[in-house]
This record gives structure tokens, C-alpha cells and sequence, in this order.
């Protein structure tokens, strides 16, 4: 898949998507990680890439922008 193809939100159907925020991706085959998936990871983990013991999260909501 180009670069230009790749997902970069949530997923729209989320029976059919193979974005890991989908619920297709077990049955269709291998997930999806698209922009918004590796930024939320980030975000949730963001404790461990900056080498730092856990914190808790901060208060919400929280906006997921391409």
C-alpha cells in the first residue's frame, strides 16, 4: 500500500474495517495500524517512551486528528 493510500483515521465501518480500531480485522485478516491508531498508542504509552515510570491520564476528552 503507497503512503498516500494508508489509513489515517478511525475506522468507518467497524465490521468491515481492518483498522485495529475496527472489529473486521480478525476475520479479514491482518489489522490495520493507521495514524490514529499509532497515536493513541503513543499517547497511552507515551510513559514508556519517554523511559519514565507510569502516570495516570489526564483528564478528558481526547480529540484523534488525522
Amino acid at each position: 500500500m503507497a503512503d498516500s493510500d494508508a489509513p489515517t483515521g478511525h475506522a468507518t465501518n467497524l465490521l468491515e474495517s481492518t483498522d485495529l480500531m475496527g472489529y473486521g480485522w480478525p476475520d479479514l485478516g491482518d489489522p490495520v495500524l493507521s495514524q490514529c491508531d499509532v497515536n493513541a498508542l503513543a499517547f497511552v504509552f507515551a510513559w514508556a517512551l519517554e523511559g519514565s515510570d507510569p502516570y495516570p491520564p489526564a483528564e478528558g476528552p481526547y480529540v484523534c486528528e488525522p
